[in-house]
């Protein structure tokens, strides 16, 4: 951590340093760093908080980590609406059904079946993965996920008229 301090760079900026080189150790060091900011998101916008930037990479270690370290999976302010658990399952090719999990245990109902910008669920952004969102699914199921066949022809339109 000395390093960082040593060149201006903040404990944030280490962590997603580390995070993004796949450097676990230093990672996990940064994270417990004094003044880390876990909700710290340099593009709001598109959400590129530090959970947000693991489940894209597929880093179910970084994610574990950061659920421990007290990250908040209920920050939706990105301009298309879409919570962390969206994020999952955007990435569900990369996300394994271990990170889908615990991003679910920390998710209240509301989460569950939260809808983005286009109303579109997790349950539907895991369905649109086809196969490879089969676990996903299954977990979303098992925790209460809303069905409703309208909602997806509906969404698939509205895809589809874009």
């Amino acid at each position: 951590m000395a390093g960082c301090s040593s060149v201006g760079l903040s404990p944030w900026a280490c962590a997603l340093a580390s995070l993004e080189a796949g450097r676990k150790e230093a990672f996990l060091r940064h994270l417990g760093a004094q003044g880390m900011d876990l909700e710290k998101d340099l593009a709001p916008q598109t959400g590129r908080s530090l959970l947000r930037v693991a489940l894209a990479r597929g880093q179910d270690w970084a994610v574990a980590a950061l659920l421990e370290q007290g990250a908040r999976v209920d920050q939706d302010a990105t301009s298309n609406k879409r919570s962390v658990l969206h994020c999952a399952m955007q990435q569900v090719n990369g996300v394994s059904p271990a990170s889908v999990g615990l991003v679910l245990g920390k998710c209240g109902q509301e989460q569950v079946d939260r809808r983005d910008r286009w109303g579109r669920t997790p349950l539907m952004m895991a369905a649109e993965a086809g196969g490879k969102g089969l676990p996903a699914m299954r977990l979303l199921l098992d925790r209460g996920a809303q069905v409703n066949i309208r909602w997806v022809l509906s969404t698939k339109q509205f895809l589809a008229s874009e």
